[in-house]
């Protein structure tokens, strides 16, 4: 595989993570 796809996942992976972090922080979508 393509080192630069893989890159491109992980850093996707761990910004969404972060993004979803953030929202628990603030008491979530629920």
């Amino acid at each position: 595989m393509d080192i630069t796809y893989l890159i491109g996942i992980f850093l996707f992976a761990a910004i969404t993570l972060l993004i979803i972090k953030g929202c628990s922080r603030l008491g979530g979508d629920k």
